[in-house]
């Protein structure tokens, strides 16, 4: 499992714990440069590269199967990981293989339009005079509270790592799995926010177009961002994301 930029193992959220019963390891490396104590120095392509296949080859060395995850960045690097080796499996989270979204804030005016909309329509069933405003303030507090809880952690540790140096890495580390990036043969399941502030919807579909299999599905998720999974609610996600590895006795847990 692999996560992402400025970032750590947590960007996945309670999904570790939903498929335990499905593995009987479940590597969640941390990238260089990152964790609460590490020196933003230390990150670079070259060690988070190597780092990357190095755990790949480690898990190789002991199991017959591997399920590879990714989350932004390391969606990006997950990509390239099933690009070039043995994947039984592919989920990818938010995939950076392309960043920033410059149709982030229309979609969110949209999104809280129709919601509104639809909210007070299944409400007027009940009560027809039911009012607009309270449900488009409702709608905007989940949108905002989804935000605060999905940042306020990241932003509390690397706030002060953010910086040119970081990202032109972060860029180099995008191009390095997009230019090497060979087709993905294994089943591959893509979950994306629609309300993604960073990643827009090209990248999601670059990543489906790159998978030849044809066991593959993009998930676009109502009312979320980027960091999907630390968000409140997506236990949905998380069941759909076990099901996928559940389907054809894919998983490799084996009976002692």
């Amino acid at each position: 499992m692999i996560h992402g930029y400025l970032s750590d193992p947590e960007d996945f959220g309670q999904l570790p714990k939903a498929m335990e019963h499905l593995y009987d390891e479940i590597s969640m490396p941390l990238l260089p440069g990152h964790g609460p104590n590490a020196d933003i120095h230390d990150f670079t392509m070259e060690k988070t590269i190597e780092l990357v296949k190095e755990k790949y080859m480690e898990l190789a060395s002991r199991c017959d199967q591997i399920d590879v995850f990714g989350m932004s960045m390391g969606g990006a690097l997950a990509t390239w990981v099933a690009g070039n080796n043995p994947v039984n499996k592919l989920v990818l989270l938010a995939p950076a293989n392309h960043y920033f979204s410059p149709k982030f804030g229309f979609r969110r005016v949209k999104y809280l339009f129709q919601a509104t909309k639809e909210t007070r329509a299944e409400e007027k069933k009940e009560n027809p005079k039911v009012r607009v405003i309270p449900h488009f303030v409702d709608v905007f507090k989940k949108m905002l509270k989804n935000d605060t809880t999905a940042f306020k952690y990241a932003m509390s540790i690397y706030k002060d790592r953010l910086n040119f140096g970081s990202f032109r890495t972060l860029r180099k580390v995008v191009r390095y799995c997009n230019d090497n990036l060979q087709k993905i043969s294994c089943p591959t399941l893509i979950l994306w926010g629609y309300l993604d502030e960073l990643v827009p919807l090209r990248s999601v579909e670059y990543c489906l177009e790159c998978c030849t299999n044809e066991n593959k599905e993009l998930v676009i998720i109502p009312g979320v961002g980027h960091m999907m999974l630390r968000a409140e609610n997506m236990e949905k996600a998380i069941e759909k994301i076990v099901a996928f590895l559940e389907e054809n006795d894919g998983c490799q847990k084996t009976n002692d």
